[in-house]
């Protein structure tokens, strides 16, 4: 679908509901959303710190939409993965553009690149314009696994070198761009790891930190920095009441999470003996801590802001009854998704001073939802989110 003509949909309403949770509900197939980064508001102008860091990305992403369509040359044995992260950065371009014109490219190559599908690929930016070079992969093709290896690797280093401008921008410009700043981070971090998982087994290492990636802990220099380095401290502070709103429908979610993935371990406990199930259960423990976790610090800060923080329910309706190994899997998506579009929101709402909290956990959802889909058996491109919370 093309980003920039998504329509509304009722997760963010189904999740702002206290007295009962229907996840069922915020997760129909095809269900899209439109961000919460109030561009083009009346009355609600981007700063110049907001253009820069739009125009920033959007060289970025062109120019690493230029290498996987490169990768995917070069490596047809591969080439279902990198189409589907050169589509994920093609949608972040458009929809970057879409939300702030004045970031839309501009310079257009001298030949245009045709891509393996046979439509013209993003033009890529100069190497004065941006990180990433156009020619940052060599061409012809070559699958064999030291080909291969020194790809991955090259591309896992300019992804998590844009997954870490991502981060920073995110917890400066204001709360128009947050939430697309935040998702950017998100995706980044789950296409940093499909990388390392599915395009090069060697790569891999053991499971990260649910709610954390390499490049969430990396100091970022942000283009908003770059263009005013006052910005976050001169923005007005959000009312009180929107924080404690954002904040408790993330809580509200959380709750709903803990019971799903307690459910979902559960289910899965007469198939520990398996691979598969073992694998599953770890998928669904991972959750259920991360939640927990989550839960404690949004409890802590409404408390700290004078909320009293929504209880749990007793019992949540589950969008899938989790039954065996692939049900559960299915379920443990379904939630996360369900819980990013409630920090992608909250984004939003919340000052800078509580960006990290909201920023990093929408990574973490991405990055669950993305290993259920894949421990279930998915291809990347049903597996990963171009845009995690916002679609």
């Amino acid at each position: 679908m093309d980003s920039a003509r998504r329509t509304p949909a009722s997760r963010r309403r189904v999740l702002a509901g206290l007295g009962t949770i229907a996840l069922a509900a915020a997760t129909g197939a095809g269900c899209s959303r439109t961000g919460s980064t109030g561009a083009g508001v009346p009355g609600r102008a981007l700063s110049a710190a907001d253009v820069a860091a739009a125009r920033a990305a959007v060289t970025r992403a062109a120019a690493l939409a230029v290498a996987y369509g490169t990768a995917a040359q070069r490596h047809p044995a591969r080439r279902a993965l990198f189409e589907t992260l050169r589509d994920h950065h093609e949608v972040a371009v458009t929809t970057v553009a879409a939300q702030v014109p004045a970031a839309a490219p501009t310079t257009v190559p001298p030949a245009t690149a045709t891509g393996p599908a046979g439509r013209p690929t993003t033009a890529a930016p100069t190497r004065a314009n941006g990180e990433v070079p156009a020619d940052l992969l060599p061409a012809g093709t070559d699958d064999s696994p030291a080909a291969l290896h020194a790809t991955i690797e090259t591309l896992h280093g300019a992804e998590s070198a844009a997954t870490t401008a991502a981060r920073g921008d995110a917890l400066e410009v204001s709360g128009l761009l947050a939430p697309l700043f935040a998702s950017l981070f998100a995706a980044g971090s789950a296409q940093s790891e499909m990388l390392d998982r599915d395009g090069d087994p060697a790569l891999a290492t053991a499971t990260t930190t649910p709610t954390a990636s390499p490049a969430a802990t990396a100091p970022a220099t942000s283009a908003t920095s770059a263009a005013n380095p006052t910005a976050a401290r001169v923005a007005a502070p959000p009312p009180q009441a929107a924080i404690l709103r954002a904040l408790t429908t993330m809580l509200a979610a959380s709750h709903g999470a803990i019971y799903a993935t307690a459910t979902a371990g559960g289910a899965l406990a007469p198939q520990a003996a398996t691979a598969a199930g073992a694998l599953a259960r770890q998928r669904a423990r991972e959750g259920w801590r991360a939640h927990l976790r989550l839960r404690d610090q949004l409890i802590a800060q409404i408390e700290a802001r004078g909320g009293a923080p929504v209880p749990a329910l007793a019992a949540y309706r589950l969008p899938t009854t989790p039954v065996d190994v692939p049900t559960a899997l299915r379920l443990l998506g379904q939630v996360e998704d369900v819980c990013a579009a409630a920090a992608h929101d909250a984004t939003a709402q919340v000052g800078t001073d509580l960006r990290a909290l909201t920023v990093d956990a929408l990574a973490g959802m991405a990055l669950r939802a993305q290993r259920a889909r894949l421990a279930a058996g998915a291809s990347p491109a049903t597996a990963s989110r171009a845009l995690p919370g916002a679609t």
